[in-house]
């Protein structure tokens, strides 16, 4: 199983530290190709990103699941200030249900 990282130098370096690839980030509009051109590898079973990266990878990842392509897991690394993949998370839950989650 392979793990690979995107995201600014200190984020890649600390992964790097246990084994990670690491893709760094000069454009946030280049996550997308990113990660595109990682899944079309198929060597990688995790992809790790910070948590910015939850709304410009949504389209991405909606593809991906409607396709069923998914072959890899999308981890997102909780970044202080930000709770964008708890809200999207509690938009999915709610959606499964058929009504809004308020927690």
């Amino acid at each position: 199983m392979k793990v690979a990282v995107i995201g600014d130098e200190v984020i890649v370096s600390v992964f790097s530290l246990i084994g990670a690839d690491g893709f760094k980030i000069l454009r946030d509009e280049d996550v997308p190709k990113i990660i595109e051109d990682i899944l079309s590898k198929g060597e990688y079973s995790i992809i790790v990103l910070p948590e910015r990266y939850v709304d410009l990878t949504k389209d991405l990842r909606e593809k991906l699941r409607s396709e069923e392509a998914i072959s890899a897991i999308f981890a997102f690394i909780p970044e202080k200030t930000l709770e964008k993949r708890s809200e999207e998370l509690k938009s999915l839950i709610g959606q499964a249900m058929g009504t809004k989650l308020k927690i």
